[in-house]
């Protein structure tokens, strides 16, 4: 579908279009293919999000969500914000960014809506997990104990679960290495600051990760799992539990609210980076080494 003289594709989202929107790094511009198109590159591929024509120019894209309406909002860092597409445009032409949401974290990291329409946002600097209102008005709900949120997911009940690694005051090791074989035998590796997504070798991030539950309506935000040896990456709803897709094992664990859990798989790989659900059960993606299952 595309081939980029980007180094990452870091998120791809399937739009309400049905067209593909990838994200790419370092330049942070969004893509929009068609799933029909052939031999698309970053010359003639329709641009969705360009952070060269924003005032704050974010150097990082880190996640991508649609609203009910078929807009597009990015999480972008370095400066943390979230902007705001309508679809739509010709190749070559970026359409218009709106700024929907700035913080004074490091990075937005992770974006969901709940049935409401609000979004809900994990950060990276001091872990908080923000309400959105779709006027862009915001509501902290949940100051975590770890640094980073690396996913958040609103369950089918309103009930929300994110994904805290890291701990507050220290430098988090950096993101998931993205390498790639040169037609010489050099191999060119990129380090993303600012995010233990980057994270490649095999060492802990201090202090774990935890996954939390804020409940739909009353009731505090409360901690239902934590491994110290894991750092969680994704997350995606089943009805007999979250599962939470971790590195550096490459394990995938179903957690239940009342806080029991088991193991499910060991997957030959050192990070479990994604789910996608279909109707012939859920994908998973892994990294070091780069597999589907």
């Amino acid at each position: 579908l595309f081939t980029s003289h980007e180094m990452s594709v870091q998120v791809v989202r399937v739009g309400p279009d049905g067209d593909i929107y990838a994200a790419t790094l370092p330049s942070g511009k969004v893509y929009r293919l068609s799933p029909h198109a052939e031999n698309r590159n970053d010359d003639n591929a329709t641009v969705v999000f360009d952070p060269a024509g924003t005032k704050e120019k974010p150097k990082y894209v880190w996640d991508l969500a649609f609203d009910a309406q078929g807009r597009l909002y990015i999480a972008t860092g370095g400066p943390a914000a979230i902007y705001r597409v309508t679809p739509g445009g010709n190749a070559g032409t970026p359409n218009k960014a709106d700024l929907f949401f700035k913080s004074d974290e490091e990075h937005i990291r992770s974006l969901a809506f709940d049935k409401a329409g609000n979004l809900i946002a994990g950060s990276d600097g001091s872990g908080l997990i923000y309400r959105i209102d779709p006027s862009g008005k915001a509501f902290v709900l949940y100051d975590s104990p770890k640094k980073e949120i690396t996913a958040v997911l609103v369950a089918p009940d309103g009930n929300i679960y994110a994904a805290g690694v890291g701990e507050k005051g220290h430098i988090n090791l950096p993101p998931l290495a993205v390498t790639g074989q040169a037609t010489v035998t050099a191999t060119i590796t990129i380090i993303q600051p600012g995010s233990v997504q980057a994270f490649s070798g095999n060492n802990l991030v201090p202090g774990g990760s935890e996954l939390y539950e804020i409940p739909h309506g009353d009731g505090p935000p409360r901690k239902i799992w934590a491994g110290k040896d894991d750092i969680l990456y994704a997350l995606a709803w089943t009805p007999d539990g979250v599962l939470a897709g971790a590195g550096n094992r490459g394990r995938i664990y179903r957690v239940h609210d009342d806080g029991t859990w088991s193991d499910v798989a060991h997957l030959e790989a050192s990070q479990v980076t994604g789910f996608a659900s279909s109707p012939k059960g859920i994908y998973v993606s892994t990294a070091n080494s780069g597999r589907l299952y």
